[in-house]
């Protein structure tokens, strides 16, 4: 078990672990039994009923655990979430200038062709029908 003196100095830290694991616990509870491990322990089992030495252990994991670890793993998943995010943005910007470009040569090929253009609509039309017809009947 750590000392008063280890769990104030990383108090911030425990804390928040301590509320991961131990949602129902709120901030206030916790301020109230920080200076002493005892009594911390006894509201943590008398609000969620877990086993004192489960607890103690839990403790003294959070207490371990270096603070800037955590940070830094939290800095690097942000960092690569924006990454991510950039490089997205960045392929659906092209998909829809793609997109756009390809609308306006069909729409300036109908207007250049329009009965070329119908008789192309009405020939994918009957050969979408017979296709379908077929795969219908042959169920």
């Amino acid at each position: 078990m750590h000392t008063q003196q280890e769990l104030r100095e990383n108090w911030n830290h425990v804390k928040g672990r301590i509320q991961e694991r131990w949602g129902q616990l709120d901030d206030d509870d916790l301020d109230r039994a920080k200076e002493d491990v005892n009594q911390l322990i006894a509201l943590i089992q008398h609000k969620t009923g877990e086993s004192p030495d489960t607890i103690a252990h839990f403790i003294d994991e959070a207490a371990e655990e270096d603070p800037s670890v955590t940070e830094k793993v939290k800095e690097v998943s942000r960092q690569y979430a924006e990454q991510a995010q950039d490089v997205g943005s960045k392929y659906y910007q092209q998909a829809a200038d793609t997109v756009a470009e390809s609308y306006q040569h069909v729409q300036s090929t109908v207007r250049e062709r329009p009965t070329e253009s119908m008789a192309l609509t009405f020939a994918a039309g009957v050969i979408t029908g017979t296709l379908l017809g077929v795969m219908l009947r042959s169920r």
